[in-house]
């Protein structure tokens, strides 16, 4: 095809989709940053005998949001939101742990407040 053709606006098509955005929420306000921040952080994953795992609770899903700190010293992680009995914690998962653990894998992505 000719970059220079020019579209019959005849043929054009305008689909329109809906997505659904999944908000961390406590007590009905959206968790900002600093109370991510906050949340206890504690491993998810429970490894013993080479591959073989057990998850310590819960996972809800994972927030793309970094900081300086966040308590993992490796670059390419993304963090998880998981509750422990009746409260939420946050792990830093690495890429080899999110490729093998299929729990983490289709997480939801969650949103929190700027």
């Amino acid at each position: 095809m000719n970059s220079n053709a020019l579209f019959n606006s005849k043929k054009a098509v305008l689909n329109t989709a809906s997505i659904s955005v999944n908000t961390l929420k406590l007590d009905g306000k959206q968790v900002t940053m600093g109370v991510f921040r906050q949340l206890q952080r504690e491993r998810i994953i429970k490894y013993w005998d080479g591959n073989k795992f057990s998850l310590n609770g819960t996972p809800w899903g994972r927030v793309n949001y970094f900081w300086d700190k966040c308590g993992y010293g490796r670059s390419e992680h993304i963090h998880i939101v998981w509750q422990l009995g009746n409260e939420l914690r946050r792990d830093c998962i690495d890429k080899y742990d999110l490729e093998n653990v299929l729990e983490l894998n289709d997480l939801p992505q969650l949103f929190i407040a700027v």
